[in-house]
């Protein structure tokens, strides 16, 4: 083989490989936006409901003070159920 048609076939394989290279990154971006979407997704979902626990707060609260961190959720939930069942 001579120096020019390897100096062809070297640029093609490159050239071949750069083209798989260019379609692994491309698959790399389609899940980085899909992972994006699902973070700002669950971010949104946080944030709602963390706005609802402010105003139920407010509103269970109103004129009182809150004990921030007293007790754990678990522990108040548990404390809710057995006063409903009392």
């Amino acid at each position: 083989m001579d120096t020019r048609t390897l100096a062809r076939e070297l640029t093609r394989a490159r050239l071949k490989e750069l083209e798989k290279m260019r379609k692994v990154l491309d698959n790399i971006q389609h899940s980085l936006d899909e992972i994006m979407a699902a973070q700002m997704a669950f971010q949104g979902r946080i944030d709602e409901e963390e706005a609802r626990i402010y105003q139920l707060m407010a509103d269970l609260f109103e004129g009182g003070t809150v004990q921030d961190g007293t007790f754990s959720f678990g522990v108040l939930l548990e404390m809710a159920i057995h006063n409903l069942n009392a």
